[in-house]
């Protein structure tokens, strides 16, 4: 069947930063609220990149996971893209710690006041360490990068069916605050610039068959130098043929969008 060809067919994939990048006003009723960078997706389009994720630095609230999901929407629906999931900082570690344990740490931190410090860094790591006894899936994820047991995607996946149903609850908003600070304190241990790098890392790990090539379409600087000078953590890994498209505005020319993906799509045939 057709749509067997097509998942056999090896073709590139564009990850997707939200905010400053693919949207720059509001989800709201109409179009005009969105201001979707329309040149960007007409890009992607013209060049046969139909299939996305979304990339995105964001923890767990209702409205923000709503926002996300009326997005996908929006691009699968009317740009006809094909939207396999919303990637965020939280399924770094999302499988290892508890919502339990993550409350359990929201009290140690902000009723009792046992930690009043930042939330990465070393003397943070020391004070999750040193709760073992209580939290000791958090004392572990804290320290410990586990691609194998985290998929990309599945944290909002979660939180996606908690919102659908009622809303997300406090324990998973808690969860979500805790894996991000994780994911952000993992990313600088192990070399990247921003989180993002790590996040990239998990999707290779775990990227699907059908995919030749990654695009990452982001407007923020350090995204941008993580991305240009990737490295996996596991120096032995593969890094397919990778293109950061730094979106500086949403006024950017569809020629300097074009001329980025034909360069990667060069890239990629001659591989």
């Amino acid at each position: 069947s057709k749509h067997a060809e097509h998942t056999l067919s090896k073709r590139p994939v564009a990850l997707l930063d939200v905010d400053h990048t693919v949207l720059f006003g509001e989800m709201g009723q109409d179009d005009a609220a969105m201001k979707l960078n329309l040149t960007l997706l007409q890009c992607l389009k013209g060049r046969g990149i139909e299939d996305v994720f979304l990339f995105t630095d964001m923890t767990f609230k209702t409205a923000s996971v709503q926002e996300r999901s009326a997005l996908v929407s929006v691009l699968q629906k009317h740009h006809r893209f094909r939207v396999h999931g919303v990637i965020t900082p939280c399924d770094v570690c999302w499988g290892d710690i508890s919502c339990e344990e993550a409350m359990h740490l929201e009290r140690m931190c902000f009723s009792d006041n046992l930690y009043t410090g930042k939330f990465y860094g070393s003397e943070f790591e020391q004070f999750v360490c040193s709760q073992a006894a209580v939290i000791p899936g958090m004392a572990i994820a804290v320290k410990t990068y586990s691609p194998s047991t985290n998929l990309p995607g599945r944290a909002y996946c979660d939180a996606f069916d908690e919102s659908s149903q009622v809303q997300v609850s406090h324990s998973s908003a808690t969860k979500s605050m805790f894996a991000k600070a994780f994911a952000d304190h993992l990313s600088a241990v192990l070399g990247y610039a921003h989180c993002k790098g790590l996040m990239l890392d998990l999707f290779l790990w775990h990227a699907p068959d059908w995919v030749n090539s990654v695009i990452v379409c982001d407007d923020n600087e350090q995204v941008n130098e993580t991305m240009t000078s990737f490295h996996r953590v596991d120096p032995s890994a593969l890094v397919p043929p990778l293109t950061m498209i730094l979106v500086s505005s949403e006024k950017t020319d569809a020629t300097v969008y074009n001329k980025q993906l034909d360069e990667h799509l060069k890239k990629v045939n001659s591989c």
